[in-house]
């Protein structure tokens, strides 16, 4: 899934066992793809089979905007949700209250929180010494700081989830064209 994601690893910011474990490790890649897809399915079914159905409605236009809103939903939930923002330090005191924020849920923030426990499946190890445990709690700080700020892969991922989503958009684009019944030259003529 790294490939698919080459604007996170193309500025040099993913270089942490902490990103790697989060974007491939717990699926943070594949949650994005999805996003996209499912995000680009829903806005070109509500395209073709319902604007679709009319010539009054199946104009470019809507078109347009079907497609910028699939982009627009995708960024902010890859953003909001599954970049996530971090808990304030009330918020982690009320700890299951907290997994149930929509926000930290399905997090990179949880994740990173989750890899530097001990335990059988996270980074820290038994084996490893104090200064190595230190290591990933002073890293996971860092990320996390520089994520607050806008900074380290937060708008990267985001963006390359929008341009999946824009591609899938098109895609379907052209296989649901020729079911709809009033859209069958959008977003382009071709074939028919």
């Amino acid at each position: 899934m790294k490939f698919f994601y080459f604007l996170v690893d193309w500025d040099g910011k993913y270089s942490s066992k902490l990103h790697e474990f989060y974007f491939e490790h717990a699926g943070g890649f594949t949650y994005g793809i999805l996003l996209a897809l499912v995000a680009a399915l829903i806005l070109a079914i509500v395209y073709y089979f319902i604007l679709g159905r009319s010539v009054t409605t199946a104009k470019m236009g809507n078109w347009w905007i079907c497609g910028i809103f699939a982009l627009v939903v995708t960024f902010l939930v890859s953003d909001f949700v599954i970049i996530g923002q971090e808990p304030t330090k009330k918020e982690y005191s009320h700890g299951k209250e907290l997994e149930k924020k929509l926000t930290y849920k399905y997090s990179f923030y949880r994740s990173m929180d989750k890899a530097v426990k001990p335990g059988n499946d996270t980074l820290i190890k038994s084996d490893m010494t104090p200064g190595e445990k230190q290591g990933f709690t002073t890293e996971k700080k860092k990320i996390a700081t520089n994520l607050n700020k806008g900074g380290d892969v937060r708008y990267t991922f985001s963006v390359n989830t929008t341009i999946w989503c824009a591609i899938f958009f098109f895609i379907f684009s052209m296989l649901f064209k020729g079911m709809s019944e009033a859209a069958k030259t959008k977003p382009i003529k071709w074939p028919y």
